[in-house]
């Protein structure tokens, strides 16, 4: 990841873009596992989980695809990231569409 002009940021991006991938893959057991190998401390961790854990237990076929991604201590006018940065991700959740069966 070299989106940033500092190295801080590509491997807070990297961390990020793991544990989007696994929301996106409504992976459940592996977002908590992350969440406790990583240390990431992300705000919505908790919702997340309920989230997941509800599409889980409905057996929900659900797309979640992240549509934003920007860190604070890329935005103009600052300098490098010191020991944090506070990340922004926005992902759109949609039913996965299943053709209606043709009813007599």
């Amino acid at each position: 990841y070299i989106d940033g002009p500092f190295p801080e940021n590509a491997s807070i991006e990297g961390l990020d873009r793991e544990g989007m991938k696994l929301i996106g893959a409504r992976d459940v057991e592996g977002f908590r596992d992350y969440l406790a190998r990583s240390g990431n401390t992300i705000c919505g961790r908790h919702p997340i989980l309920v989230f997941l854990e509800a599409m889980k237990a409905r057996d929900l076929d659900m797309n979640v695809e992240f549509v934003k991604y920007a860190q604070s201590s890329t935005m103009p006018g600052m300098g490098p990231p010191t020991t944090s940065s506070v990340s922004y991700a926005c992902a759109c959740v949609t039913p996965v569409y299943v053709p209606p069966v043709n009813a007599p």
